[in-house]
This record gives C-alpha cells, structure tokens and sequence, in this order.
C-alpha cells in the first residue's frame, strides 16, 4: 500500500528574507505587535549579545570541554 503524499507545507519560512518582523510593544498599558524592519531587529540582537557578560566562544574554556580537554584529564588521573 502506498504512502499518501503530504499537502504542500504552507508555513512561514523563517529563511525567507522578506517574511516580516513583528516586535510586541506595551504602550499605556496595552499590549500591541508592531511590524519592524529587519536591519533594525538586527541591531538590537547585535546590540543585546554585544551587552552580554557572556565570553566569546572562541575565548570560552568550557566550549571544547568534551572534545578535548576530557581526553587530557582522563590522561593525568
């Protein structure tokens, strides 16, 4: 017996460049979603990474934890 073919998928596509950007906004009191552009809504997750007391990655002791500095603990002990 044969598969049904599935419906095409008729969601948004979060990699297609012209899908709009929505921010919610509290103003008075009430609860609205604005629309915004994308550059801005990429300043702002730039800007709030930027703010972050986070280290980079790459600058990061743990980020390769697993991979590599397991394999020299197990060595010593």
């Amino acid at each position: 017996m044969r598969r049904r073919k599935l419906p095409p998928d008729k969601r948004l596509d979060w990699r297609d460049p012209n899908m709009p950007v929505f921010r919610r906004v509290e103003r008075l009191g009430r609860v609205s979603v604005e629309p915004i552009s994308p550059e801005e809504e990429q300043a702002w997750c730039k800007e709030c990474v930027e703010r972050s007391k986070n280290p980079h990655w790459s600058e990061d002791e743990t980020y390769t934890l697993r991979r590599y500095k397991r394999k020299k603990y197990l060595r010593k002990t």
